[in-house]
């Protein structure tokens, strides 16, 4: 038999994993504009453009991504729906250490900078 406590452990548990690593997901809404960022990033396998067009193959989002400028590659950590934010290293894009780049998974085009969340500051 299973207890409330239980089952209300088990359903944070999955919605924790569901967001990835670093807790809850900022709105869209409290991004702000990234700095010098590419028109898109591109999946690092370039199997997983279709071609013609800005879409990225599979319901899932890629990672790492790579800004086709000058390689640099951004490591996935969370999701909600077709956005994710990814780890970004040594303040590229106008992104802090407590900080994330979000992208539209379906095009890899940048939405803006959240916060990381679940870091002490």
């Amino acid at each position: 038999m299973r207890t409330p406590a239980a089952l209300a452990v088990l359903a944070i548990a999955a919605a924790g994993c569901s967001l990835g690593v670093g807790g809850s997901f900022p709105s869209d809404a409290s991004a702000r504009t990234a700095v010098d960022v590419p028109h898109r990033f591109e999946p690092a396998d370039p199997d997983d453009r279709i071609q013609p067009g800005d879409t990225i193959a599979g319901p899932g989002c890629r990672s790492p991504m790579v800004d086709p400028r000058d390689g640099t590659r951004i490591v996935f950590l969370r999701s909600a729906g077709q956005r994710a934010d990814y780890a970004v290293a040594g303040g590229r894009y106008g992104v802090n250490e407590y900080e994330l780049l979000r992208l539209d998974c379906n095009t890899g085009t940048v939405i803006g900078v959240v916060e990381r969340g679940g870091l002490v500051r």
